[in-house]
């Protein structure tokens, strides 16, 4: 056996002192120390490890129980983790009997129980005695059986379980991606023009947070103000922002973030801190003059497979300060010069939306045209002479299945259900909330073999949620369907009636 890696898994709970050695195959394990009396004791080997030559690892993990006294507290807590790996995950359980649930802080207090889990995704937690129990699933990265919150994967169950009398209850949990909680900071300001700053945050920010409505920029003593004509996402951690008039060389201004409802947010939407959302330079006079450029489009000339629903997004390297386009754009239908109709808006100051208002024909060529020229931006700048000419195929959904049915249970959450189809061949999902008798209906679907579940919106955001650590909220109940269904080609499969095993 890898030795190390063995000897890496192994835990016993109560947590207890002990020593290791080998004799070839055989591992020899000695505790240290006093054990308690009449207490139960638990040693388990879990999964994250395997022999040398082969490199295979156990399907679940191993677990043998002892006792210092006459009985065996015999408890039990069986499960299943459902997520995209399973191997190496973690549940740990939580003894309520003993701590306030509500003050319990997962970062700072280990487990009682805990066990390791297997590529089966199976688990079973044993020696447990009557009381009331919380678990989690989580991904230990940093092996220290505590939770970090910006790094460990973390799945709650849906509510404490409660044991008596040698029950056995069967959990199913599913484990999320890290929840992220720490507030975006300003690192810094640097001056790119004498019109043109660039500030830096802590962390990767969503674009559409972001306007000039989010910064006041002053001098340093806060009685003059200069305004900011447009401002926009640089990089991932970077913001430009253009000031309507020259900022003056050795001058010291002060950029203030605002933290009211018009705060830039990151990606998983927390706004500005509240230590460092302020910072000051010194005006450079640089006369540095930048020229538009498109930076992306919304996809490449002659594209293939794009849906029906497609919305074009066109960003630019600086905010757009000309707002009426419409006459700049022309988005047509080759096979009969059909002229399509469309909204357009500005998500962010340097991004164009084009919006058709109807659906785009089955497997059907188009063109989007837009005269680019003479566009323009808030540094007073004008495009180059550019006409953009997009062609594009709409995807063929002739090849595509239908598929309806009903759910023949209720989670019984007093909420909303969800329905979830998950593609088996690229993890594309399609969602749809079930009506009042639980049916659902799929009218156009790629082939494919799907994953079915169900789950509850008790928060009513349309998604499912795994719970959260800190403020601790349990996740929403959910079901996965053993069976696979399977979507074919140019047929519809109707009445699909969907069972709790």
């Amino acid at each position: 056996m890898n030795k190390s890696e063995v000897i890496e898994n192994v835990f016993i709970s109560p947590e207890t002192p002990f020593t290791f050695s080998w004799s070839g195959k055989t591992l020899r394990i000695e505790l240290k120390g006093d054990l308690k009396e009449s207490s139960t004791y638990t040693l388990s080997l879990g999964t994250d490890y395997s022999d040398y030559y082969a490199r295979n690892k156990p399907a679940e993990a191993f677990s043998l129980v002892f006792s210092t006294g006459d009985a065996i507290d015999s408890g039990q807590i069986q499960g299943k983790l459902f997520a995209e790996k399973t191997d190496g995950a973690y549940i740990f359980c939580y003894c309520l009997s003993d701590k306030d649930k509500d003050t319990l802080n997962f970062s700072s207090t280990k487990p009682d129980y805990f066990t390791q889990v297997g590529s089966n995704g199976n688990f079973k937690i044993q020696a447990l005695k009557d009381g009331e129990y919380r678990l989690f699933a989580i991904r230990d990265l940093h092996s220290n059986r505590l939770y970090d919150a910006l790094t460990d994967d973390f799945g709650a169950y849906i509510e404490d379980v409660k044991l008596v009398s040698d029950s056995i209850p069967f959990l199913n949990l599913k484990l999320g991606p890290p929840l992220d909680s720490l507030k975006v900071q300003l690192y810094g300001l640097e001056q790119v023009s004498n019109r043109i700053v660039e500030a830096s945050f802590s962390k990767d920010l969503d674009t559409f947070s972001i306007s000039s409505k989010s910064f006041i920029l002053s001098d340093s003593s806060e009685q003059n103000f200069i305004k900011i004509s447009s401002a926009f996402l640089n990089s991932k951690q970077s913001v430009l922002l253009v000031t309507e008039a020259p900022l003056q060389k050795g001058e010291k201004y002060k950029l203030t973030c605002l933290r009211d409802s018009n705060s830039i947010k990151d990606e998983f939407g927390n706004s500005i801190s509240y230590q460092k959302y302020f910072s000051y330079f010194v005006s450079n006079g640089l006369e540095l003059e930048i020229e538009p450029k498109i930076i992306k489009l919304p996809f490449a000339d002659s594209s293939f497979n794009v849906p029906y629903e497609q919305e074009f997004n066109f960003i630019f390297n600086m905010g757009i300060k000309e707002k009426d386009i419409a006459k700049r754009i022309k988005l047509i239908r080759l096979s009969d010069s059909l002229d399509y109709d469309f909204d357009f808006s500005f998500p962010a100051e340097n991004i164009i939306r084009i919006s058709p208002k109807q659906l785009f024909m089955n497997f059907e060529n188009y063109v989007l045209s837009f005269f680019a020229d003479s566009l323009l931006f808030c540094n007073d700048k004008k495009f180059a002479d550019t006409n953009i000419n997009l062609r594009f195929q709409t995807i063929d959904k002739r090849t595509w299945g239908a598929i309806s049915g009903r759910v023949d249970f209720n989670l019984d959450c007093g909420a909303d259900l969800y329905l979830v189809l998950e593609s088996k061949k690229d993890k594309s999902k399609y969602i749809q909330k079930l009506d009042e008798n639980l049916e659902w209906e799929f009218t156009q679907i790629p082939t494919g073999e799907y994953q079915v579940e169900v789950f509850c919106d008790k928060n009513g955001n349309s998604k499912y949620d795994y719970g959260k650590a800190s403020p601790f909220s349990f996740s929403e109940p959910f079901y996965i369907f053993p069976e696979l269904l399977i979507v074919k080609a140019r047929w519809r499969v109707e009445n699909i009636i969907l069972q709790k095993k």
